[in-house]
């Protein structure tokens, strides 16, 4: 007998198989999905037995050397899901199926599980109903019925949730892992407890964008169903911790999964239902190394795999997502309307947000002009609403999606702007934080003038730089710091309110998942009175004492060379909209713009989703971009610029002349190549290839191919050398 073996190294190769011959005596005990332990060249590493055949092979074999655990650590599901990744991402089986294990799993030579390792989850012994104080309304009962009834129909079927803003839907997610796991969460009104019906046979993994970035809704599930149910799957894990968490879910001890984008990949034994919160934030549901999956595709094959019920929901679906619904691949389920919330009388949350837009190009508006009449930071709309907002002891929050204190320090001489020598960026000045409340110190610059302590950082490599004196091209010693980040907002709104409590939260401030923590906390309790910060601040908070949020600047978003960059602009403007609003005040949302009539903006103004959505549909239907065009992104990189621009251009040439009439009839473009926006990354210039397979309507089928075309995929990709990386359904294009 002989097994086919998936090893654990780098091998990108798709078939990546070895074969191996099974000793006599582990004949009888050996089956699929067991870890084992082969000879490969001169050393023993670890593999996974993928199948057993009776043929002997045409060429000479090794023998398996040891069963690790005779308890398979991947199921089927597993390998057929990593069988998909391999051969849609475009990276190896091994790779794919590897990258779902915890790292010290992977390299394992002793027994991991024992050998009652897999019976079934026990009544834990508590009650589970830590319920909520209302009862759902309509439009929630209706979105609840259809998935549990999915769930009871134990078929695979797909839902995208969309729920306006503080619309109740964790409250849905709750109760359909109830539903999943056959637990009674008992009655909201009547105060009994609830129970296990029938010990709890499902399973339910429960996504989040980032665990830190979102407390509330992992606490609620704690609170429901008890910490000692709840597996926790994040990257603050330590590599003990991993191992442990993934073999309390493996051993059916914990049989929710609350985690990150990884958690898909949880070793469930019995799953009925995925859901995917936030699931418009497509950066966090990207992996951006090999394999480089992305959450939606690998949830569906998932769930497809294993019959269970898979719940998108967001407040701002993706244009994507929302096509799928168009097309009837998956079922809309809508939450339109706010619910009122618990404990807050004397007023109707279920009123959305009011949001204004203040032209900043408009003299009458710009309060904040500095000394020489250039555009200031804040309008006065803004700080009056800011001194109502102090006044009545609430609470605020400042966005703006850049850090620093300036974005780039310009010599005034020659102009030269401060680069940085490993990448091809702009250097962005941080100052001290010397002072109680990190207001930069100064000190003499070599012409007696005064030039800030700090550093200049590039924000792609994390290089840090000190603040320069003189110019190195002209010699020159007047700088300009110009532009401005968070660090700049947070300083600037202490000169208006000294005496308000004011905290920012970026990714120069939150150095850990605690400190994020921390300040989440603190403003939550009301001990800080305006929050600074970048898209951190954006995510699901739930806190009533918040009236007003404010956009410092959104209009340089909207320039990127990006078809999404209006959408993400819209799930932005939106999102940050629903944080107020919560308690028995209104909210509002102060949006700052020198373009106040653009169409996206009065889609926010309206909290008209739909409407965006059906024009930015149409737009990308015009030009083919996704859903409509399915994208391959290769790119090159190299220490000699000359020789990667050469290489990308031999590349595209020789993908360009794979028999053009072929490409043109199956609607192949081939652009390139071309330069990202930062050319130059950690001392290596890059170029990029793009491959744009047009889709027709009804063409994709249902693993995201498109038939008739998948071997001239296959064909074009076979011919890119391995020194390229291939990112299927990139982010972006540059």
């Amino acid at each position: 007998m002989f097994a086919r073996i998936a090893v654990n190294t780098k091998s990108s190769k798709r078939d990546d198989l070895f074969t191996y011959e099974i000793p006599e005596e582990i004949r009888d005990v050996i089956c699929v999905g067991q870890l084992v332990i082969i000879p490969l060249g001169n050393r023993s590493v670890n593999g996974i037995v993928i199948g057993i055949e009776k043929t002997k092979p045409e060429f000479e074999t090794k023998k398996i050397l040891k069963i690790v655990d005779e308890t398979p650590i991947v199921d089927n599901e597993k390998i057929e899901l990593a069988r998909f990744i391999s051969e849609y991402y475009w990276c190896g089986f091994s790779q794919a199926l590897f990258a779902m294990l915890p790292i010290n799993l992977r390299k394992r030579k002793t027994k991991i599980l024992r050998n009652d390792s897999r019976e079934a989850v026990k009544d834990p012994g508590h009650p589970y109903g830590c319920h909520s104080n209302f009862q759902l309304n309509s439009a929630q009962e209706k979105a609840l019925e259809k998935i549990n009834n999915a769930i009871d129909d134990k078929k695979a079927k797909t839902f995208l949730l969309h729920g306006v803003t503080n619309s109740g839907k964790t409250e849905i997610y709750l109760r359909a892992c109830a539903e999943a796991l056959e637990v009674n969460l008992g009655h909201p009104m009547s105060g009994i407890p609830g129970h296990w019906m029938s010990g709890g046979s499902g399973g339910c993994i429960y996504i989040v964008p980032e665990i830190a970035l979102t407390p509330q809704a992992i606490n609620r599930f704690e609170e429901v169903f008890g910490k000692d149910q709840v597996a926790l799957i994040h990257s603050g894990l330590s590599i003990s911790e991993r191992l442990k968490t993934w073999i309390d879910i493996k051993t059916g001890k914990k049989n929710i999964v609350v985690g990150s984008r990884s958690a898909i990949f949880a070793p469930l034994q019995n799953l009925k239902i995925i859901i995917v919160d936030e699931e418009h934030d497509l950066i966090s549901f990207k992996s951006d190394q090999t394999p480089r999956y992305e959450l939606h595709t690998v949830a569906e094959k998932l769930a497809e795999l294993s019959g269970s019920v898979l719940v998108f929901g967001s407040a701002t679906p993706l244009v994507t997502s929302y096509a799928k619904v168009v097309s009837g691949e998956w079922e809309y389920l809508s939450l339109p309307d706010r619910v009122a919330c618990p404990g807050q009388p004397g007023g109707d949350n279920s009123i959305p947000p009011q949001v204004k837009i203040v032209d900043m190009s408009s003299p009458a508006h710009n309060a904040s002009h500095n000394e020489a009449g250039r555009e200031g930071v804040f309008s006065d709309y803004l700080l009056q609403a800011l001194e109502l907002v102090l006044k009545n002891k609430k609470q605020a929050l400042l966005f703006l999606n850049r850090r620093g204190m300036a974005s780039f320090i310009l010599c005034n001489d020659c102009k030269k702007v401060s680069m940085c020598e490993s990448c091809d960026s702009n250097l962005v000045y941080h100052s001290i934080d010397n002072s109680p409340y990190g207001i930069p110190q100064s000190g003499n610059s070599a012409s007696g003038g005064i030039i800030p302590q700090g550093k200049l950082w590039c924000h792609h490599c994390g290089r840090k730089y000190p603040v320069p004196v003189k110019c190195g091209v002209c010699g020159g010693l007047d700088f300009r710091f110009l532009g401005r980040g968070t660090e700049k907002i947070e300083s600037e709104i202490r000169k208006y309110f000294p005496q308000a409590r004011i905290a920012r939260m970026d990714r120069d401030t939150m150095t850990s998942d605690l400190k994020y923590q921390e300040i989440f906390e603190k403003y939550k309790k009301g001990e800080i009175d305006i929050l600074v910060g970048t898209q951190m601040i954006v995510h699901g908070w739930d806190i009533p004492s918040v009236d007003l949020a404010a956009v410092i600047s959104i209009d340089e978003s909207l320039l990127m060379p990006d078809y999404s960059s209006e959408e993400k602009v819209f799930q932005l403007l939106t999102q940050l909209t629903g944080r107020t609003g919560r308690s028995n005040a209104r909210g509002m949302m102060i949006l700052q713009t020198i373009n106040p009539d653009l169409a996206v903006f009065e889609n926010v103004v309206k909290n008209d989703y739909l409407s965006f959505v059906k024009r930015e549909l149409a737009l990308r239907e015009k030009f083919s971009y996704p859903p409509f065009g399915r994208m391959v992104k290769l790119s090159l990189g190299g220490m000699n610029g000359d020789l990667v621009e050469k290489k990308a251009e031999d590349m595209a040439n020789k993908l360009k002349n794979l028999e053009i009439k072929k490409l043109k009839e199956a609607r192949v473009e081939i652009v390139g190549p071309i330069s990202p926006l930062v050319e130059k990354k950690y001392n290596r210039y890059w170029k990029n290839i793009i491959l744009k397979f047009v889709e027709t309507r009804g063409g994709a089928s249902k693993d995201g191919k498109t038939h008739g075309r998948v071997s001239l995929r296959e064909e074009l990709l076979n011919l890119v050398p391995k020194e390229w990386a291939i990112d299927i359904d990139p982010l972006t294009l540059f």
